[in-house]
């Protein structure tokens, strides 16, 4: 698998998850993608205390993000790959993409 094999994925996902114009993702999905949808839920939400089970749930989640992005320019074509189809359904699961 190459880079632009990734990127292909990337780019797909991300028109998946955000949506695209003219045929083009918004955005792609990456690892610092996912960080920045987990960070900008949990400052969105406040402190409230019926949304401290989200904010948890995020929290949770934005340290997973952090340990994939650590490890993620380290993985081979192949399992960075496999990390994108997991930060997608991540996000889609967690109600972070926009489509």
């Amino acid at each position: 698998m190459s880079s632009s094999d990734v990127g292909e994925i990337s780019d797909t996902l991300g028109g998946l998850c955000f949506g695209e114009e003219d045929g083009r993702p918004l955005q792609q999905i990456t690892p610092q993608v996912g960080l920045q949808r987990i960070e900008d839920s949990i400052l969105q939400l406040g402190s409230s205390l019926q949304l401290s089970n989200i904010i948890n749930d995020l929290e949770e989640l934005l340290q997973i993000f952090i340990a994939i992005q650590n490890q993620y320019s380290s993985l081979s074509h192949y399992q960075q790959s496999i990390k994108l189809f997991e930060i997608f359904r991540m996000l889609k699961d967690a109600n972070l993409c926009t489509i």
